[in-house]
């Protein structure tokens, strides 16, 4: 599967994402997934509509609509919104989406979230994938991913330092998540897909 590709109602959309999602991590995608537009690529959508069923006239305000939706996400694509939403998918389906794309068990990154990859790597992708050390300066000491369990959170403030951001940067391009021009991180997902360096990250729930 290259993409995920859907046309219908929610009840449908459900029923296809369960080949892949338990029943929570399908509700904490659709409650996002108006969230996620603005994180895909120009050649994938995300569309959200409303219909009612066809009835006689006058009974229209006694029904409820139908919630459509027209979706087509990269494969990949969707495992970066998996991190980035913190939804589990299952081993089965990331086995097969490595198959089809390529890609092999060193592919795999592992990010630690209690260091402050994690959450570098989803401010990365709310910034267009190029971030910088500063990428906190206007957040006035806010953690801004208070999902996550970070050292650098006290109660809600991130007491994360500039060089310490620097260093988890480093250590992602150790990793190959991200690559460093002058000052400038890219996130190595976007350059190109079809590179062997291109890695992404995921969870499994530890199904099949």
């Amino acid at each position: 599967m290259n993409s995920f590709r859907f046309n219908g109602t929610e009840h449908s959309l459900k029923l296809k994402l369960s080949e892949f999602m338990s029943d929570a991590e399908i509700q904490k995608f659709i409650s996002n997934i108006e969230k996620i537009v603005e994180f895909l690529d120009d050649d994938e959508y995300v569309e959200k509509h409303f219909s009612f069923p066809k009835s006689q006239p006058g009974f229209m305000q006694f029904l409820i609509p139908n919630t459509n939706y027209n979706i087509n996400i990269k494969a990949l694509s969707l495992t970066t919104l998996a991190l980035l939403f913190d939804i589990h998918i299952t081993s089965g389906f990331m086995s097969a989406l490595l198959a089809i794309t390529g890609f092999n068990s060193h592919s795999i990154v592992l990010l630690n979230e209690i260091e402050g990859e994690k959450c570098i790597v989803i401010e990365a992708l709310r910034n267009k994938r190029i971030i910088n050390k500063e990428i906190f300066s206007n957040s006035n000491s806010e953690c801004v991913n208070n999902h996550l369990n970070c050292r650098h959170n006290k109660e809600g403030m991130c007491h994360v330092k500039t060089e310490n951001i620097e260093g988890i940067l480093d250590i992602l391009c150790d990793k190959n998540v991200f690559t460093k021009t002058g000052s400038v991180y890219r996130y190595n997902y976007n350059l190109n897909p079809y590179k062997k360096i291109t890695y992404f990250v995921f969870k499994f729930n530890g199904t099949n």
